[in-house]
């Protein structure tokens, strides 16, 4: 939380899921958006070491490489 300066505030997380998950605003279930971008992020990590020194730069859902012919079974997959 801030006021005139950052502080934190305990809540009950049990609590908060329940609330959001009950809300009639929500749109998914929260532990879905978890699983998502946690599996997101695993399938970047593993074409990151699948190419190796051909890396370039990644985004949230895309990897800049070198040599993509060489990459294409991966890619592909």
């Amino acid at each position: 939380v801030y006021g005139d300066e950052w502080g934190f505030e305990k809540v009950d997380v049990n609590e908060e899921i329940e609330k959001y998950n009950s809300s009639r605003k929500r749109f998914l279930y929260y532990a879905w958006g978890i699983w998502v971008t946690a599996y997101a992020r695993r399938n970047l990590w593993t074409g990151i070491l699948a190419v190796g020194n051909d890396y370039i730069y990644s985004d949230t859902d895309s990897l800049k490489v070198l040599n993509y012919e060489k990459h294409e079974p991966y890619i592909e997959w």
